[in-house]
């Protein structure tokens, strides 16, 4: 074999390789989902990264978190941030296309864009994947969210976000946000206190400390004149419990 023909052959196994890895590696990851259908997911790696983070650089601040089911949240929070985070929730197939269309265009034309992604694709990234930023992490995203939207019933990709997004330091879920920023328990959360909390989820450490600003209270109160347009069934599917 000729030192050519025995370095193509070399690359060919070492890409042969990484493509079995990827596949093994999604293969698992779909097999966590389908686990999850029913087993809640009650520490993401991403509290775990925050977890230790707070043990290190913030002693004092210690993990908020407590998994409750969707048919203890009110429907106050599931509207608000349905309005606000993802209004065709209850339609697509687990990822925007329009949406995420537009944030690719912003991104080309400006160098960044924003938004994009849909209820499913956060749980997706909070439960499964990191929070890096690439592109073949959104391409995974994308892929693995589809397979979510087709194996999980939107009430249930609702109830995990819920009770895994991030609402502030080391506060997850909307049980230990409600009662952090309100005393209350998301059950028990109005509209306002509602549109609040979906209004800093894009943001939540900083809209933490600046939760007064002028900025925060426009959005709440826009989030919360669409509440009343947001349907909380839709065809089969259905997140009232």
């Amino acid at each position: 074999m000729t030192p050519v023909k025995k370095r193509r052959g070399i690359l060919t196994t070492v890409f042969l390789l990484l493509v079995a890895a990827a596949l093994l590696w999604h293969l698992f990851i779909i097999g966590e989902a389908v686990a999850y259908r029913w087993i809640n997911p009650e520490v993401t790696p991403y509290m775990k990264l925050e977890a230790a983070r707070l043990k290190a650089e913030k002693p004092g601040v210690k993990l908020r978190h407590q998994w409750i089911p969707l048919a203890r949240m009110g429907n106050n929070i599931k509207r608000a941030v349905i309005a606000s985070e993802d209004q065709k929730f209850l339609h697509h197939d687990g990822v925007d296309w329009d949406a995420l269309e537009l944030a690719m265009e912003k991104h080309i034309e400006k160098g960044k864009g924003g938004g994009g992604s849909t209820i499913t694709q956060q749980v997706v990234k909070n439960v499964f994947l990191s929070h890096n930023k690439s592109y073949i992490r959104k391409g995974r995203e994308i892929l693995i969210s589809l397979v979510l939207d087709y194996i999980w019933p939107k009430s249930r990709i609702l109830e995990v976000y819920l009770n895994t997004a991030e609402f502030g330091e080391g506060i997850f879920g909307v049980e230990a946000a409600s009662r952090y920023y309100f005393g209350c328990s998301a059950s028990q959360l109005s509209r306002s206190q509602a549109a609040f909390l979906a209004a800093i989820l894009p943001r939540p450490k900083y809209y933490q400390v600046h939760r007064n600003s002028a900025y925060i209270q426009r959005k709440a109160s826009r989030i919360q004149a669409y509440m009343g347009d947001t349907p909380l069934r839709a065809a089969k599917e259905s997140v009232v419990k």
